[in-house]
């Protein structure tokens, strides 16, 4: 028996009004964290390289140096209201407010029977994210080279393929399933926090809310999964999984700049593109004793997962 699917869809315009939305209860949560005197909520967007410039002096502080600044502020000070004078202007340029994107994305994919017990499959997928802007509640956003232009990402697309197979063994009592797979990214979106960049007088300023950058990247990977029935109460199980993904002659913005440079960019090819472990294994079973009205089950079950990387958000993100 030889199966095939095919199934194609289309992209989408990015959500304007969401991303309005989430600029403003970030503000809101500012203001609130001020009439709550919370030091550690407002210290928490430091940047890891933060630099603070007061009185001629330029310091490094660390996250927890300006929450211990802020705190005996915040304690001082009664804040009898707190709140803007005028409603927040929240708005991204004209030429900027829309953009119109053509995209095809979709799955083909074939399975064949090979025998009663056993089918492989072979499957091709089409992936695709439009553009956008990143969001930066910041005036900061002034010392950019091209200003707002330079938030703007571009789409991503993906072409992956996937071989695997399913089988049922000794008369039913054992499964078997595997899958080998290959994900290649053109411009894949990786997100970076804590980027800085320098104004008129060469001050390092936050771009609060952190970038999401551009580059082309690669994934492939393995994973295996069976049951075993050793008894009418007795069974066996396990899966393994390896996944390796890379940036491929990737850059990110970052704080090490070159003179001239308001913002820099730093080399990533080869890194690692989240911090989820490459290594993944797990084997469980569970023996139950039938009783007149019930059962009674006993289960274990034993996870190992690799090293994970200290990342702070979703994929392709690291530290500046």
């Amino acid at each position: 028996v030889l199966d095939l699917l095919v199934s194609i869809a289309c992209g989408r315009q990015p959500d304007l009004d969401g991303s309005r939305k989430q600029i403003l209860s970030l503000h809101k949560s500012f203001i609130q964290a001020h009439l709550d005197k919370d030091a550690a909520y407002l210290a928490q967007p430091t940047a890891q390289d933060y630099l603070s410039v007061a009185n001629g002096e330029v310091v490094p502080m660390t996250a927890a140096e300006v929450e211990a600044r802020l705190a005996p502020y915040l304690e001082a000070t009664e804040f009898s209201h707190y709140t803007d004078l005028e409603d927040p202007i929240i708005g991204i340029s004209d030429e900027n407010e829309t953009t119109t994107e053509d995209a095809v994305t979709g799955t083909l994919a074939l399975r064949y029977d090979w025998g009663d017990n056993t089918s492989i499959y072979a499957s091709y997928n089409r992936g695709y994210r439009p553009s956008c802007i990143s969001i930066i509640p910041s005036p900061s956003v002034q010392f950019l080279p091209k200003g707002q232009e330079d938030l703007i990402h571009d789409e991503e697309t993906s072409d992956s393929v996937e071989f695997g197979f399913k089988s049922r063994l000794w008369d039913g009592r054992a499964s078997l399933n595997g899958a080998l797979y290959f994900v290649k990214y053109d411009g894949y979106l990786g997100f970076v926090r804590g980027v800085q960049v320098l104004d008129g007088a060469g001050a390092p300023q936050d771009l609060t809310g952190g970038i999401i950058f551009n580059g082309d990247a690669n994934v492939w990977g393995v994973e295996f999964d069976g049951q075993l029935l050793l008894s009418e109460s007795w069974t066996l199980g396990g899966a393994f999984s390896y996944n390796h993904s890379e940036w491929d002659g990737a850059e990110k913005p970052c704080n090490e700049r070159e003179p001239g440079e308001v913002i820099g960019s730093c080399d990533i090819d080869g890194e690692r593109l989240g911090g989820e472990p490459e290594w993944a294994l797990s084997l469980n079973s569970e023996y139950f004793f039938p009783l007149e009205s019930t059962e009674l089950y006993i289960r274990g079950l034993y996870k190992y997962n690799g090293e994970r990387d200290n990342t702070d958000a979703s994929a392709g993100i690291g530290d500046v």
